[in-house]
């Protein structure tokens, strides 16, 4: 799981539930970010960015990249979490020329 959020070193907040963990951020303003792990290896297997009125999913285990609501599938990519602004501009990129 991770344990430093990407922004800023931000803690995040971790919530769990029945096989699966969750953590995000809830006290900054400007940007939402939930990473989701089975509770049983940690290992992430959903992250989850808001943009605005929509949320991108990434499913890194299937290698799927969709945006709700409406369920539109974009290419996929793997994340690059060292940049949070340039990964929300490539994901509207993508959902620009969709």
């Amino acid at each position: 799981m991770v344990t430093n959020y990407p922004l800023k070193g931000a803690p995040g907040i971790i919530k769990g539930t029945t096989g699966i963990i969750t953590k995000g951020c809830e006290k900054r303003v400007g940007h939402g970010i939930v990473f989701s792990a089975s509770a049983q290896d940690d290992e992430v297997y959903i992250i989850q960015i808001s943009l605005g009125q929509s949320i991108a999913t990434f499913s890194l285990y299937v290698k799927k990249l969709w945006i709700d609501p409406g369920y539109m599938i974009l290419p996929y990519f793997d994340p690059d979490l060292s940049d949070y602004e340039k990964l929300v501009n490539k994901i509207k990129t993508y959902i620009l020329f969709a």
